[in-house]
């Protein structure tokens, strides 16, 4: 019997004094989400409860006045794990990480059956007073089920209405509930099949947290990701760790970065990217910025897509390496991450090698949104350290 889970999950938002809304943004939440998922269509006769936890980010428009005044919404991201199942938002919709793109207002599942859309609104309850307002999303998601290399995927077509009565933005302390009723999951493997499983009720609570504040756009909008000049503070250290650097100027092509990490996280931690995420590493030699990789999320690779993933490990697999020379990423849940950069694309050009290393070298590797970052502090005196290798370990 397959299972599968689906998800969801809202966040509402809204604003200020009447007639104070904000402008628009970008809101992310830690989100726990309790749902009943079904193994056969609609009616749903024998559910299965599930607690899912995970983020999620929601895009609001400008507010538009009227008599009622309103603000266009569009869940734009949405990752969520527990019990060997993992959902996230459909592919589609607005450009997740820009808060100038307007989000998508027309209602689409994503593909195989359409390009993609969870859009909703918040609107005030009594017209002139900002609070309390009604906030909904029609939401469209994608359930995983399986491992990595064996994995089924199952959307829906129509959508799952997600409600609720707010009183803040972003909005803390409220349960969005589904008021769609039962709804039917397609397998994405065979679109013109029969519904295979089904999502009953269910109820988003709000047990959010901003990971990060509410983002409000510039006049021009400033790229996330970048290492910084020095390591950040912060992330989570490593009980296990491997760095070897292999340099050569007369073969490039066997420029080398091969980096493992164990340690202390919550897979959720990685955030999703299939869709948004993206990473990079920054190498310090005696705090001080050395080398940058970085991993794009979603895109193509070698004509597959570059990121899978599932309910415990997101994988990349690029075979002729990306612009930074990364071939391989692994981040499994229960806390380990690799990472493999080979070839002339290899950022070493000058040659960083050898390290000063008086200090000692630190690696972070960090998602691009700066949500979260993982670190390993090597001290001195490393196992090799010259001009043509670097290699210690913890």
């Amino acid at each position: 019997m397959k299972r599968a889970l689906v998800g969801l999950l809202a966040v509402p938002l809204v604003v200020a004094q009447a007639y104070a809304y904000p402008p628009r943004g970008i809101d992310s939440f830690d989100t726990t989400v309790t749902i009943d998922l079904c193994p056969q269509p609609c009616p749903c006769t024998t559910p299965m409860q599930f607690i899912l936890q995970g983020s999620t980010a929601v895009k609001r428009g400008d507010p538009v006045p009227g008599p009622v005044e309103t603000i266009p919404t569009e869940l734009v991201y949405l990752s969520l794990v527990n019990f060997g199942i993992g959902v996230s938002e459909a592919t589609g919709g607005s450009d997740p990480g820009d808060a100038d793109d307007p989000p998508c207002t027309v209602a689409a599942p994503g593909p195989p059956f359409g390009a993609g859309c969870s859009p909703g609104s918040i609107a005030q309850v009594t017209p002139g007073m900002d609070f309390p307002a009604d906030s909904f999303f029609d939401v469209f998601v994608k359930i995983s089920i399986g491992s990595p290399m064996f994995m089924d995927h199952y959307t829906n077509v129509a959508p799952i209405r997600m409600a609720a009565t707010i009183n803040s933005i972003p909005s803390y302390g409220h349960s969005f509930a589904s008021t769609s009723g039962c709804v039917d999951f397609y397998d994405t493997g065979n679109p013109m099949g029969p519904p295979v499983l089904s999502l009953g009720p269910m109820v988003v609570q709000q047990v959010f947290t901003p990971a990060p504040a509410t983002e409000t756009p510039t006049a021009s909008p400033t790229p996330q990701g970048g290492c910084p000049s020095t390591p950040k503070t912060g992330c989570v250290p490593a009980t296990k760790s491997v760095l070897k650097i292999g340099y050569d100027a007369g073969a490039t092509y066997k420029n080398l970065i091969n980096w493992k990490w164990s340690g202390a996280t919550a897979f959720a931690q990685f955030g999703s990217p299939t869709t948004v995420t993206g990473y990079e590493l920054c190498i310090y030699d005696d705090d001080v910025l050395s080398v940058q990789v970085d991993v794009e999320p979603d895109n193509t690779c070698d004509g597959d897509p570059c990121w899978r993933s599932s309910s415990t490990a997101h994988f990349y697999k690029n075979r002729s390496g990306n612009a930074d020379g990364v071939r391989v990423v692994k981040q499994k849940d229960g806390g380990s991450i690799k990472l493999k950069a080979k070839g002339s694309s290899v950022p070493l050009s000058g040659g960083p090698l050898p390290f000063a290393d008086a200090v000692g070298v630190t690696v972070q590797y960090s998602r691009a949104d700066g949500v979260e970052c993982w670190e390993a502090e090597y001290p001195a005196a490393p196992a090799a350290n010259d001009a043509n290798k670097f290699k210690d370990k913890l």
